[in-house]
């Protein structure tokens, strides 16, 4: 006999007491599955979420209830495909999606076992279109399936179009008939999920030969995805809290550890984990022209020197840019916008800070408005083969050549930071801005086998 069943309500089942065998068979939905036949051969339906499940020996029903705990196997191969913008940390608002290569086959069980017997169906191609799609958790994560019993190889492609993202700043970026297009083999295993994630990052500006971030770093404790990049790259008098770090520091505001095994890389921890790292000081030497002591750069002694403005270097008064040769998008704006050029803000810098295990108070003074500055991963002094004693940062400013008038200047500066000494092994720092470059490393790192693009914080 058979019986229907409805998911969360309970449904006794009347028997003659004796010795029993059961089989459980769903669609995953609210779609009815037909009344067994007089044989054991059922038919399925194609592209459905076919659940199975059958009792591992005999049941015995006497005079009392006997409940019956039902675990369900998937019995075709699903075949997620998942469209992800939280490496643009932004939802998706709208898009065109075409997916070509996909197919859906069926065929008959047996009932009493849950193997298939004969062939399968003809097949059809699932229609998936945009609509098709539903979040996860969230916008910036949206998933269609469909399903299958053929193991046969399915080469799919899946073409992106017209996308339409809202920012954390609620506005709206379109890339309008920018095309991606992205194709997988795909062997689907019996019982198993199979996931196509079209993962979508942030683009970069290229200068120097190193791939830029388009704006600053920051925290967002609130969010699942912390470390994220400004939606726009405009300077504002208004202070970031949350946009200032320590030397090798990934919590804004609080000084990093003195032992390189509890120290982060922040720019590592935007997702996709790794695509993104601190600068070195060598991935400096197309921004800058002078180098020193950050203190000397500070006080201006390099412009008494005779030093000229950064070759390639244009500004105003709150901010120094440079023309990227790569990456100028017009989704981003105009080609002279603050995120198609390589902009570096005068958010300021606080150049000494109490040696505190907790969050420390900003206190920018006169830096604000006056130079950009952010940390690069490098050591500038090695003491007493201590790491971190003394580290290279960026400093943008406005400077005045002997003869000109004002200019903008890009120097390399490095501080002679202190380790605690008295037990809190912390690093004494300053605090600054950080500007993330692309990891060149990235293709070896994103294939490996145990590669997790989730970061750990």
């Amino acid at each position: 006999n058979s019986f229907e069943f409805v998911a969360g309500q309970e449904a006794p089942v009347t028997v003659d007491q004796g010795t029993f065998k059961w089989v459980a068979l769903s669609y995953n939905s609210a779609d009815n599955v037909p009344v067994r036949g007089a044989n054991d051969n059922f038919s399925l339906l194609e592209n459905k979420d076919v659940l199975y499940a059958k009792s591992s020996s005999d049941i015995i029903i006497g005079d009392v209830s006997t409940p019956i705990s039902i675990v369900f196997d998937r019995l075709f191969s699903r075949i997620a495909i998942e469209l992800n913008t939280e490496g643009m940390f932004a939802k998706m608002e709208s898009a065109t999606v075409a997916i070509t290569g996909q197919s859906s086959k069926s065929g008959t069980i047996d009932l009493k076992t849950g193997d298939f017997v004969g062939g399968f169906s003809a097949g059809v191609t699932p229609g998936i279109t945009y609509a098709n799609f539903v979040n996860i958790n969230n916008a910036s994560r949206k998933v269609a399936y469909f399903y299958t019993a053929d193991p046969t190889s399915q080469n799919i492609s899946v073409t992106l179009q017209n996308l339409v993202i809202k920012l954390d700043d609620e506005s709206t970026r379109s890339f309008g008939a920018t095309t991606l297009q992205n194709s997988l083999t795909i062997s689907p295993v019996r019982g198993k999920s199979h996931r196509f994630l079209v993962g979508l990052t942030e683009s970069a500006l290229t200068f120097g030969g190193v791939k830029w971030s388009r704006s600053n770093l920051y925290y967002n404790v609130d969010s699942t995805r912390r470390y994220r990049f400004n939606a726009k790259n405009l300077y504002s008098s208004a202070v970031d809290q949350n946009s200032y770090f320590a030397f090798k520091g990934h919590i804004p505001r609080k000084l990093a550890s003195a032992l390189t095994a509890q120290q982060k890389d922040p720019c590592a921890l935007v997702y996709p984990a790794q695509l993104w790292k601190t600068p070195t000081k060598t991935d400096l030497d197309a921004i800058q022209n002078q180098e020193g002591v950050l203190g000397n750069i500070l006080g201006a002694v390099g412009e008494l020197l005779g030093v000229g403005g950064t070759p390639g270097a244009s500004g105003a008064n709150n901010y120094i840019e440079f023309t990227p040769t790569a990456g100028v998008n017009a989704a981003y704006g105009t080609a002279t916008s603050p995120e198609n050029k390589l902009r570096f803000n005068y958010n300021g810098l606080q150049t000494t800070v109490d040696l505190v295990e907790g969050l420390i108070g900003l206190n920018l003074g006169t830096s604000k408005g006056g130079q950009a500055a952010f940390w690069t991963d490098s050591q500038a002094v090695d003491l007493l083969g201590l790491v971190g004693v003394g580290a290279w940062n960026y400093l943008g400013y406005t400077g005045r050549n002997l003869v000109g008038g004002a200019v903008p200047k890009g120097s390399a500066g490095y501080g002679l930071l202190n380790i605690d000494l008295v037990g809190l092994n912390l690093i004494n720092s300053s605090l600054m801005n950080v500007r993330c470059v692309r990891n060149p490393n990235w293709t070896t790192i994103s294939t490996a086998a145990n590669y997790d693009p989730n970061p750990v914080y």
